[in-house]
């Protein structure tokens, strides 16, 4: 049971990573698109400096979904060993009561 906590935990570790590399990205990305589109320079772009901005923009969408990806598997795993922690604690309270009521029994008769 405390492996399944302390895997969630590292879990959970991972996701906020993979979250803090996601908003920085999407930052980034809105950021550029400000720059480039609401605020434009007057100075007309050359074409150079419009393919740089094509790779740029073609670079952090690529890594923003497969952030996305990742966080999607995560998340998932997450919830799986939730779940498993869930059922596993269900399955052992039948258990842990059952031991518990014939203590207190004993502890009773004494």
């Amino acid at each position: 049971m405390m492996t399944l906590l302390v895997f969630d935990v590292l879990l959970f570790g991972l996701f906020s990573v993979l979250l803090g590399q996601f908003i920085g990205q999407s930052r980034e990305a809105y950021a550029m698109w400000i720059k480039e589109f609401v605020y434009p320079d007057e100075v007309a772009k050359s074409t150079e400096d419009q393919r740089k901005l094509c790779i740029s923009v073609e670079s952090l969408s690529r890594e923003i979904c497969g952030l996305t990806d990742m966080i999607h598997v995560v998340g998932g795993l997450i919830i799986i060993t939730f779940f498993v922690i869930f059922i596993t604690i269900i399955w052992a309270y039948d258990t842990i009561t059952l031991e518990f009521d014939r203590r207190v029994t004993i502890a009773s008769m004494v």
